[in-house]
């Protein structure tokens, strides 16, 4: 049976007031299979905080895959197996709207198979 190696991401920390801060995570070497499982977040602010990927070699073109509201804890099971290549990239966005520093959590769960 293979070994499942994880990776995992998890963010603690303050955002700025009217700020945004992009986190964006390892490439996955071609040909490697990650399995993206699991994505949440928890903020008190005023804000988002969003999932984001990269499938083109256009450096700007970035798709929402699950979002969180601010105020508001959730948690989303993502399930998608991906295989790498240089165009496939993901970031977590972190966006504060109001006019003081908030504390903003988030995580991220996986493995490579």
């Amino acid at each position: 049976m293979a070994t499942r190696v994880r990776f995992n991401k998890y963010l603690d920390d303050a955002v700025g007031a009217d700020a945004t801060v992009v986190e964006t995570l390892p490439v996955i070497p071609d040909g490697e299979t990650w399995v993206l499982r699991k994505f949440g977040g928890c903020a008190s602010g005023k804000g988002k905080i969003v999932l984001q990927e990269l499938q083109s070699t256009e450096p700007d073109v970035w798709t929402t895959i699950r979002g969180i509201a601010c105020p508001g804890t959730a948690e989303f099971e993502i399930g998608k197996s991906v295989v790498g290549d240089v165009a496939v990239r993901y970031r977590i966005v972190r966006i504060e709207e109001s006019s003081t520093a908030q504390d903003m959590v988030v995580w991220f769960e996986g493995y490579k198979r």
